[in-house]
């Protein structure tokens, strides 16, 4: 397992979950950005998970492409991210209205407004499908604006 995150605050969950989980074996924890995988080989990783993290990345074809390098061939990337929502719903409303605010003040750099699947697509993975997901919570109202998911595999 190596573990790569830009934020140093989130490295004691980490070490929580580790030790709850002693199959899991750490070769290696990277405080670095997405964008920055240099210190990982090419060809050297079978899959890459990623979640939440496309949406707050300041250059996504910068992270999809160093993905699909340290992939080794047939290698799968698999993702969870929120995407935008369709044009004229009022999910996209809510999206486009909340984007500056949400983005900055409250959700530390995420972009709700981002069209991933077609990042991805343009890093020509041998395969890549994806499905749009919906999350409602009558106890949420704030969730319509974080709608849809996206869950999607691509393989090298």
């Amino acid at each position: 397992l190596i573990v790569v995150d830009t934020n140093p605050c989130m490295k004691p969950y980490l070490e929580e979950k580790l030790h709850q989980h002693k199959q899991a074996n750490l070769l290696r924890y990277i405080q670095s950005s997405a964008e920055d995988l240099s210190s990982v080989k090419n060809n050297s990783v079978d899959a890459v998970i990623s979640t939440l993290v496309l949406c707050s990345t300041d250059d996504n074809s910068k992270v999809i492409s160093e993905i699909k390098r340290v992939l080794v061939p047939g290698g799968r990337f698999l993702c969870l991210e929120h995407v935008a929502s369709e044009f004229g719903t009022v999910t996209h409303l809510a999206q486009t209205l909340l984007r500056f605010p949400f983005k900055y003040v409250i959700a530390t750099g995420c972009d709700m407004k981002r069209r991933i699947w077609e990042d991805i697509e343009s890093e020509a993975f041998s395969e890549f499908k994806y499905e749009k997901l919906y999350v409602y919570s009558m106890r949420s109202i704030p969730l319509i604006y974080i709608n849809p998911y996206m869950m999607g595999v691509a393989r090298k």
